[in-house]
């Protein structure tokens, strides 16, 4: 699956999964296109966790939840549907713009159910719940496809608000498969969320001529430290020109999956073998981090990621770290047979040279030359906080006496008239 480019201000957006597909053979293998659950330990770990208890925001395409690979499964929309100003951004669709952001929920909780007499794609974490936002829609360019911008006015504030959102409605994981420059505020978001132990998982591009070195005012999210920056390989251990840098985190299973399409008639069953894809190993990695997090609930999330350190396949036994393959590639079953809890409660991906920095963690905003960008606590769709000095305030009135206070007054005076009637009428009655 190839990747490119489109730059805004603030938001890069990726090649999907249309136009990746293999060349058709006589007879295809479909089945062959799930070897990255049959083959790397996930079938096994499933009998120990599911991902029950894990929420994962998808940010990416729309979602047809309706995809016969996806029905039953825990989705709904996060609570984002539209741009700052007010356009609406879809979030749950059936259009084929949809098929991207489709493709990749179903790594994550896709329900195994065979499609027209094809295999079905049984998720990494089908007990997961996904949060859906959208960054637009899936459309296809000369053979590759695309996500649009939604927000081209302000696409800064659209992923801030995007973040923030999905912080505050429980999620314990993001997920971007496409390619997301951030900066000012959306930057100081995404900090806060991986300060506050959200784990942030990322897709490099697929063409490595892509992958521009890291810029000190709008890192992309793949490079954004602290994230997990993931590349892919294939079934036979290939990585097909694959991304290098100080920023890669892990290597996973990402090429030759089984996918379904729209297809034209769009009954969403046409099967495909798709090419490389960071798109697909983005979501399988955030899968496994989720089995991992249920397996082992006393852990905390840094130190599920130092897990994934010290268990990928460059820890024998001490993690080491390598431009070309991060730290390693994913091993399922022994991160899933080690105790998180073990190794220290810190995020092992912060690097002293990356971008944040260190010291922008500590003080919780991300700085460029325009300065810092503190930003307002958002609250969950019910209104709900478990944050008390993040509650919101009673509106004052007047001089600034408290609206409820005027309404019990009334209420009060309301009372006092009412007495006075009745003596009144009693006494009339006695005459």
């Amino acid at each position: 699956m190839k990747r490119g480019l489109r730059r805004t201000a603030a938001v890069v957006a990726g090649a999907l999964l249309v136009g990746s597909a293999l060349p058709a053979a006589a007879a295809t293998d479909y089945a062959a296109g799930n070897w990255w659950f049959e083959d790397t330990g996930v079938r096994e770990a499933q009998a120990t966790a599911t991902g029950e208890g894990v929420t994962i925001a998808v940010i990416d395409s729309s979602v047809n939840t309706e995809a016969h690979t996806l029905v039953g499964a825990n989705i709904r929309p996060g609570g984002v549907d539209s741009c700052p100003d007010g356009t609406p951004v879809p979030v749950i669709s059936d259009d084929p713009g949809s098929r991207h952001g489709t493709g990749v929920s179903a790594v994550i909780v896709g329900n195994g159910q065979p499609v027209g007499g094809n295999p079905g794609i049984q998720g990494v974490a089908p007990g997961a719940e996904v949060l859906v936002y959208s960054l637009g829609t899936d459309e296809v360019d000369s053979g590759e496809s695309w996500l649009t911008t939604p927000c081209p006015d302000d696409p800064s504030g659209y992923l801030a608000t995007v973040v923030q959102d999905a912080v505050a409605n429980g999620a314990d994981m993001l997920v971007f498969t496409s390619l997301q420059i951030f900066d000012t505020v959306s930057a100081t978001a995404l900090l806060q969320a991986i300060k506050a132990g959200v784990i942030v998982v990322a897709g490099n591009p697929n063409d490595s001529a892509m992958a521009d070195p890291v810029s000190p005012n709008a890192p992309g999210v793949e490079q954004f430290n602290g994230v997990v920056s993931v590349e892919n390989f294939g079934p036979e251990g290939e990585r097909d020109d694959p991304v290098v840098g100080p920023w890669l985190s892990i290597v996973a299973p990402g090429d030759k999956f089984l996918s379904y399409e729209p297809g034209e008639d769009l009954s969403w069953s046409e099967p495909v073998i798709l090419g490389a894809s960071n798109s697909l190993a983005t979501p399988f990695v955030a899968g496994v981090l989720a089995l991992v997090m249920e397996a082992y609930p006393e852990a905390t999330p840094n130190q599920v990621l130092q897990s994934l350190v010290h268990t990928a396949s460059h820890a024998q036994p001490d993690p080491v770290h390598t431009d070309e393959e991060g730290w390693g590639r994913i091993d399922v079953p022994r991160l899933m047979a080690t105790d998180p809890s073990q190794f220290p409660d810190e995020n092992p991906l912060i690097r002293e040279d990356g971008i944040p920095t260190p010291a922008m963690y500590d003080e919780g905003v991300f700085s460029d030359e325009f300065g810092p960008y503190p930003l307002e606590p958002v609250t969950p769709d019910d209104g709900a906080s478990d944050d008390p000095e993040g509650a919101p305030t009673p509106a004052p009135m007047g001089d600034g006496v408290p609206i409820l206070l005027v309404v019990l007054l009334v209420l009060a005076a309301i009372v006092v008239i009412g007495v006075v009637v009745l003596i009144i009428v009693l006494a009339t009655r006695r005459r």
